[in-house]
């Protein structure tokens, strides 16, 4: 029989090398103990306790195992995970078979989609949430005839008003490209150009410009709200019980004189009274005045806004 020396050993040399417990969305240590988003496994554990005893669950994305293992101490029957990423799936089946719960969790290696599994009467677990409500590929995995849960979520839009030069001494130091290197004709210039045309060249993330004291908040938006039980997004049906590909909305939002807007994406996890909050996404840039269309792929997830000329 292995010591538990020699197993340390052995994940250390085939997977917990590939670990980062501070960067892996799926491993965040901030998340994993409560703080990221706060209050975040209270807010499971409560959505759990009123939801699977003496059912069947599916848990798709399974990380470390939270949701398992919070299902099954609430009296779910058993489990069928999925989790795609090869250093999680291998942390999860050690997790299982470290807390012998081989007989009530089953991992599977790979992504959960809805039309290949052919069983019934189940419950799904989800947190396929992340920067992006979709970037998981919710799309394949859901919707399915299950209950769901997580099934609401909201997304509205912090606008975000701070100072045009604030703005620009955060963001933009000067975009020259120089590789200090001979390339063929013509690549600086193409690769130039397509750094003066992106107008994030970096990632916004709210903790970037929180604490710049031009930064106020002007206004919310509202954009969509989802229910993956009744197949409806702002009430409208999923046609032919589909989520949707994309969804786009029009918004006026007014500039000041010197100033510039970002819209800051927020999305709420809601389960009766509790709502829960994720929000370190990428806020998008608004110049001037006038409408603007927010649109959003729901393949990648990816936000991103025109305005007319």
């Amino acid at each position: 029989m292995q010591s538990t020396k020699d197993i340390m050993s052995h994940l250390t040399n085939h997977f917990l090398q590939n670990s980062n417990w501070l960067l892996d969305p799926g491993l965040h240590i901030d998340m994993l103990n409560n703080n990221f988003p706060p209050g975040r496994n209270e807010f499971y554990d409560t959505m759990l306790s009123q939801s699977v005893r003496g059912k069947k669950c599916i848990d798709i994305g399974f990380g470390v195992g939270l949701l398992s293992l919070m299902a099954i101490k609430h009296g779910a029957i058993s489990v069928e995970a999925w989790e795609m990423d090869e250093t999680r799936y291998q942390i999860g089946k050690h997790i299982i078979n470290a807390l012998s719960l081989n007989d009530k969790i089953r991992l599977n290696h790979g992504q959960f989609v809805a039309e290949d599994f052919k069983q019934t009467d189940y419950t799904v677990l989800h947190e396929i949430v992340g920067p992006k409500l979709w970037d998981e590929g919710m799309r394949k995995s859901l919707p399915i005839d299950a209950d769901i849960y997580p099934s609401k979520f909201r997304v509205d839009f912090e606008v975000l008003s701070l100072d045009k030069k604030d703005y620009l001494e955060i963001f933009f130091p000067e975009r020259k490209f120089n590789p200090e290197v001979e390339l063929l004709p013509g690549a600086v210039e193409c690769i130039q150009s397509l750094i003066d045309n992106t107008p994030q060249f970096k990632i916004h993330k709210r903790d970037h410009f929180e604490n710049v004291e031009s930064c106020k908040i002007k206004s919310i938006q509202e954009f969509y709200y989802i229910d993956l039980q009744l197949k409806e997004i702002n009430g409208v049906v999923f046609k032919e019980n589909q989520i949707p590909q994309s969804y786009e909305m029009d918004m006026d939002v007014q500039v000041d004189d010197g100033k510039v807007c970002m819209l800051y994406p927020k999305i709420a996890i809601l389960h009766k009274d509790n709502n829960l909050f994720w929000s370190y996404y990428n806020p998008l840039l608004v110049d001037r005045s006038g409408k603007v269309t927010v649109h959003q792929d729901f393949d990648t997830g990816f936000f991103k806004v025109s305005q007319e000329s």
